[in-house]
């Protein structure tokens, strides 16, 4: 009632019902992902088949990242299906459980980076800003401080906007060649 004096509270029905949505969106998304993925092999295969080295090493890279981006789809899915069974418990404690830390700090990282993508989480993220604290929130959502919080190390990895390692790449190209049977070196 007096929510627009002292900001939204917490509803547990609300939140489990937007990590549920969320969860089916991240498998639709999943299976977009994957199709995307095996296409991109597949073109990548073709150029390098025809020779064409360097169009390959640009294309592994967009390779690389919607593979890193599904693999925290994958993360977050199952953080989102935690928190979505746990609801009840984040409601009863005045504090965050200590066992339920990364997840929780690791759906408001996504929150940040893939909402564009999963809207849903956004409704998330104010749920669990009005329990845990705007405070906690921002230090959950910051790259610098986002290891305290306990935020999944390998999600950080994944939503990075970063350009690959060479080396990674170079891997990748054999993969794909071997994957395809023919020599590429």
């Amino acid at each position: 009632m007096l929510d627009f004096l002292f900001g939204a509270a917490f509803t547990p029905n609300k939140c489990k019902t937007q990590l549920r949505l969320c969860v089916s969106r991240i498998k639709l998304l999943q299976n977009k992902k994957q199709v995307t993925i095996r296409q991109q092999r597949k073109d990548i295969a073709q150029l390098l088949a025809s020779g064409k080295e360097d169009s390959a090493r640009i294309r592994v890279e967009a390779l690389i990242q919607e593979q890193n981006t599904a693999l925290a789809y994958e993360i977050l899915e199952l953080y989102c299906e935690l928190l979505s069974v746990r609801v009840e418990i984040i409601k009863l404690n005045k504090s965050l459980p200590e066992d339920m830390q990364e997840s929780v700090a690791s759906v408001l990282y996504a929150a940040q980076r893939c909402s564009a993508q999963l809207p849903e989480l956004l409704a998330v993220k104010e749920q669990l800003q009005a329990k845990y604290g705007k405070e906690y929130v921002k230090r959950a959502i910051t790259d610098e401080s986002a290891i305290d919080e306990k935020v999944n190390p390998r999600l950080i990895d994944f939503l990075a906007i970063k350009v690959p390692n060479p080396k990674a790449k170079l891997a990748l190209l054999s993969e794909i060649a071997v994957e395809h049977n023919f020599d590429w070196e």
